[in-house]
């Protein structure tokens, strides 16, 4: 038990470290199926020289970005990003892990991949534009 409760705390932690707009909206976060689903708006770039994101999310009801991270991998991306996901200034050269569906736009420029956007339309439900 003191285990889980210790998890909770650190992905507690971390995610109010990278809530994006702290005095905006208030974050909450739950573990569904193993992913955890955020309300709320996160943003990576907060914590510089990630290889890939501390944790597996599943539904973010909100913006994701994890910009200029030094990410080599999308793994633990969130499958489903309400408003709008940036990966933008990475270090990725596959869109492996990348969001199924996207509510708003995206952006993926920045990268070694040479991502074009029909790249990303092809693995992803994108409802606004991809930007490169």
């Amino acid at each position: 038990m003191k285990t889980l409760e210790l998890r909770k705390e650190i992905i507690t932690d971390i995610l109010k470290k990278c809530q994006m707009f702290s005095d905006y909206k208030t974050l909450t976060w739950s573990i569904n199926e193993g992913l955890i689903d955020v309300i709320g708006d996160i943003n990576f770039s907060k914590l510089h020289q990630l290889s890939k994101l501390p944790f597996k999310f599943g539904k973010v009801d909100g913006i994701f970005c994890c910009d200029g991270c030094g990410l080599i991998t999308l793994e633990g991306c969130p499958e489903e990003v309400t408003e709008w996901f940036s990966c933008e200034n990475n270090k990725l050269s596959t869109l492996d892990f990348f969001p199924k569906k996207i509510i708003d736009n995206c952006f993926v420029g920045g990268n070694p991949g040479n991502f074009t956007a029909k790249d990303v339309r092809k693995i992803c439900d994108i409802s606004g534009i991809v930007e490169i």
